[in-house]
C-alpha cells in the first residue's frame, strides 16, 4: 500500500503542475514539448501507521556513487531504463532509436474496434471512445500517441504513474484507508480512474490506454 500512496502522490503534483510544465516546454522549438524530459527525484517519509508524504522533489537529481558506492548498481540501472525510455538509447535488435514513432502503425493505435465500427462513430468525432476512431484523430494526438506507445512497449523497469496502471486493484485498495481525501486511492485504477476533472486530451488520453488494456493486458 506504500507504493500506491507513493504513486498517487506524484502523480497528483504532475497533474496540478501540468500547465505549467506545458507553458515552459512551449517556449522552445518545435513548441510541443517532445524534444524535453525531466528525471526527477521524489522524497518521502513514512509515518507509523503507514502514510506517506512528501518531503521534496528535486529536479535532475545527482546519481553519482561517490558519495555511497553501493548505490553504484541502482543509479546504472535508473540511466539504462530511463535512457531507453525516452529514446536517447538505441534498441540494438531494430538498430533504430526507440523514440522513432516511424516504427508505430495506426493499427498499433486501434482501440474499441466494435465502437469504430458502428455507424455512430462514422458521424460522431466529440464523444468517447468515437473520438479515439482512426478517422477521428488529429495529427497531432496522433503522435502523442504514437510516442505513449513507444513509452509503454520501451519502459523497461519503468512504471506508469499516468494514466494509473492497474497493479493495484480495487479489491485491494479498498481494504486500506486513503491519507488523501481529495484523491482515494481506491479509485485510482486505469478501470476506475475518476476522469471528470481532466483536461480534455487526458481523457482521451487515458480512454486510449483503456481501450489498449482491453485489447493487450501489457498496457493495463
Amino acid at each position: 500500500m506504500i507504493w500506491a500512496q507513493v504513486e498517487s502522490a506524484i502523480r497528483t503534483i504532475y497533474l496540478k503542475k501540468e500547465s505549467s510544465l506545458i507553458d515552459s516546454t512551449s517556449k522552445f522549438p518545435p513548441g510541443d514539448g517532445s524534444n524535453f524530459f525531466e528525471m526527477v527525484r521524489f522524497d518521502f517519509v513514512i509515518d507509523d501507521d503507514g502514510k506517506v508524504f512528501i518531503m521534496e522533489a528535486n529536479m535532475s537529481p545527482n546519481l553519482s556513487s561517490a558519495h555511497f558506492p553501493p548505490n553504484q548498481l541502482l543509479y546504472e540501472q535508473v540511466l539504462f531504463n530511463l535512457l531507453g525510455l525516452v529514446g536517447v538509447g538505441t534498441s540494438m535488435a531494430r538498430g533504430r532509436s526507440t523514440s522513432d514513432t516511424t516504427q508505430v502503425s495506426p493499427k498499433h493505435l486501434a482501440v474499441y474496434p466494435a465502437e469504430c465500427h458502428e455507424e455512430k462513430c462514422l458521424y460522431d468525432c466529440h464523444s468517447i471512445p468515437c473520438s479515439l476512431c482512426q478517422h477521428c484523430l488529429t495529427d497531432q494526438f496522433t503522435e502523442s500517441l504514437k510516442r505513449a506507445y513507444l513509452d509503454q512497449i520501451n519502459r523497461g523497469d519503468c512504471i506508469r504513474v499516468f494514466p494509473p496502471s492497474s497493479r493495484f486493484r480495487p479489491e485491494v485498495l479498498k481494504t486500506f484507508h486513503s491519507p488523501y481525501p481529495n484523491h482515494p486511492l481506491e479509485k485510482e485504477t486505469l478501470e476506475t480512474y475518476d476522469i471528470s476533472s481532466l483536461s480534455h486530451v487526458n481523457q482521451l488520453q487515458l480512454a486510449w490506454f483503456r481501450g489498449k488494456c482491453a485489447m493487450e493486458e501489457s498496457f493495463c
